[in-house]
């Protein structure tokens, strides 16, 4: 009897990549471009899917909408401009919504949601939760260091991770 070779488990990796002003100081943006390029490859070589949302200068924008991942990544991350403000709260609402709308399409697979930001945004966040796990790269450089980042990982349940590591 013809059986279909079993699937690999699929699994989504959104990042949320933090465009605003404070990213651009001490190459903290160019260094996050190259860790969320690793991320890719990595989702690329376990054949896994991937979204981009950045967000800074007062709006999200969808970078990449939920696709399995392919080698041509860097085109998209070289058109990324940064400035502005800081709308977090935003983006954690619209990954909300992705992650509901990608769990309804495709129930089966697992999602982990990556964010990169320095966190420094005055949004409040309580009404804010994730069903999946949460990473937080820190991406704050400046000299006095608030630890916002680290902050938003514990209120989520997750894991803070240093954008040198």
């Amino acid at each position: 009897m013809f059986r279909p070779a079993a699937q690999p488990d699929s699994h989504l990796n959104l990042i949320l990549l933090d465009t605003s002003g404070s990213n651009l100081n001490h190459r903290a943006l160019s260094q996050a471009l190259g860790a969320i390029s690793g991320l890719y490859r990595r989702a690329y070589l376990q054949r896994q899917r991937c979204a981009l949302l950045g967000f800074g200068n007062g709006k999200v924008d969808i970078l990449l909408k939920p696709q399995r991942a392919h080698k041509q990544l860097e085109q998209r991350l070289n058109i990324i401009q940064a400035g502005g403000g800081t709308p977090l709260r935003q983006a954690l609402l619209d990954a909300q919504k992705l992650l509901r709308k990608n769990r309804r399409q495709h129930p089966a697979e697992s999602q982990t949601l990556y964010l990169f930001t320095d966190g420094r945004s005055r949004d409040e966040l309580d009404d804010i939760a994730f069903d999946c796990p949460v990473v937080v790269v820190d991406t704050e450089r400046t000299a006095v260091r608030l630890g916002r980042a680290r902050q938003l990982a514990q209120r989520f349940g997750g894991a803070c991770l240093a954008l040198e590591r």
